[in-house]
């Protein structure tokens, strides 16, 4: 059965945060700071009072890191050159500009061009825009064995293993 009220102890013991008790105790300081609704948030004999409605605003808050989050790879076949990588990534960018976005275009051993990309945008959030740019372009990305999107996990490295023919271009 929901409670109206609950006290710190409360909040903790029926799991309703995945806050510790010390970061409960900060999280409790800051809201009422910036509730002033006695209904909700109140201390009643050294004890909180927490409003069952205002109970979500003490869950941990993570925030990101890392300036970038998805990698991705596109070679496509022989016969595109760097300018056509560099539109590209410039395209992918300005689907959703408002991100860190860079990118490096490089040379394989057979002399092919290739695109790397490091961006804010979560995978599905990046194959979204690379689906709509093939659709303007009438070329396929997604579907080519060369293409590769997934996590960054090791930020450092990736920025090191595009950075290994050319400076990468940052967008803003």
């Amino acid at each position: 059965m929901l409670k109206e009220y609950y006290n710190l102890n409360e909040i903790l013991v029926n799991h309703l945060t995945n806050l510790e008790l010390r970061q409960l105790k900060k999280r409790v300081k800051q809201v009422s700071q910036t509730i002033k609704d006695i209904n909700l948030i109140s201390k009643v004999k050294n004890k909180w009072k927490i409003h069952h409605s205002i109970i979500n605003l003490f869950q941990r808050e993570r925030k990101r890191g890392q300036k970038y989050q998805t990698e991705v790879t596109i070679h496509l076949e022989t016969g595109y050159d760097k300018n056509y990588y560099y539109q590209l990534a410039k395209d992918i960018y300005n689907d959703k500009p408002n991100n860190n976005f860079c990118f490096s275009i490089e040379k394989d051993i057979n002399n092919s061009e290739h695109l790397h990309i490091a961006t804010q945008r979560t995978t599905k959030q990046i194959t979204s825009s690379i689906k709509r740019i093939e659709r303007k372009y009438n070329v396929t990305i997604l579907k080519n064995k060369h293409t590769h999107i997934a996590p960054i996990y090791d930020l450092e490295d990736y920025l090191n293993y595009i950075s290994k023919q050319m400076q990468p271009i940052t967008l803003h």
